[in-house]
């Protein structure tokens, strides 16, 4: 996590929470962390020169049993020719050096381990992730 907070200072990034309540899901804190950072830190290598870098997460009830948490960026967006392939395993479009394509892959896996779903589009100014989380049911 340390990494992460650094790497985002550095890079002079602007992360909004949006958030209208607390909400607790079907899955390990350490198998979020994993798939959440790797979003933010691919946001973060796509802003390259652009001045203003926003991400913006933003966490909804989904029908009756989902969350859904959408993790946007302004950094231009993704290619459409690759929108269908980015959670393909080695699929990169980076330079060798800087990863070998698995990051978007086990990010999918790890969201379907806990019965979600991720998926991906362009929004106005940039990329934006969904991902799909079952809700804990609340025992009152």
């Amino acid at each position: 996590m340390e990494i992460a907070f650094e790497t985002i200072e550095k890079n002079h990034v602007n992360i909004n929470i949006v958030s209208k309540s607390d909400y607790e899901v079907l899955a390990y804190e350490n198998g979020l962390i994993r798939v959440f950072l790797n979003l933010i830190l691919n946001s973060i290598e796509a802003f390259k020169n652009k001045k203003r870098k926003i991400i913006t997460i933003t966490f909804s009830k989904f029908g009756k049993n989902y969350l859904k948490i959408t993790i946007k960026d302004n950094a231009g967006g993704i290619d459409k020719e690759n929108l269908d392939k980015i959670f393909q395993p080695y699929f990169t479009t980076k330079h060798p050096s800087q990863g070998i394509g698995v990051g978007l892959y086990i990010s999918r896996q790890i969201i379907e381990s806990f019965q979600g779903k991720i998926k991906v589009k362009n929004g106005k100014d940039g990329a934006c992730f969904e991902v799909f989380l079952k809700l804990k049911e609340r025992v009152e």
